[in-house]
C-alpha cells in the first residue's frame, strides 16, 4: 500500500534538512490571503520565516496548502 500523496516530496535524496524553505503562494485577491496563509504556515513551522527541520513538515504543509480552496498555486 502506498501512502504517498501527490504533494509529498518526490526525490528525498535532493533534500537536506534543516533548511530555509522559500514559498510563493498565490490566491484570489478577494480573500484575506495573508491570514489564510499565516494560519496554515503556523500549523507546521513555529515562525513565519519558513525554516523546516524534516520532510514531514514539507509534506504536511503542501497537503494543507493544496486543500485550501482559496489558494490557487504554490511555488
Amino acid at each position: 500500500m502506498n501512502d504517498r500523496r501527490s504533494t509529498d516530496i518526490q526525490n528525498e535524496a535532493l533534500w537536506e534538512f534543516p533548511m530555509h524553505y522559500p514559498l510563493k503562494i498565490m490566491g484570489e485577491a478577494q480573500h484575506p490571503m495573508r491570514e489564510i496563509v499565516a494560519n496554515i504556515l503556523l500549523r507546521h513551522v513555529p515562525e513565519f520565516e519558513i525554516y523546516v527541520e524534516r520532510k514531514e513538515q514539507i509534506n504536511a504543509l503542501y497537503a494543507d496548502l493544496a486543500a485550501c480552496a482559496q489558494i490557487r498555486m504554490v511555488l
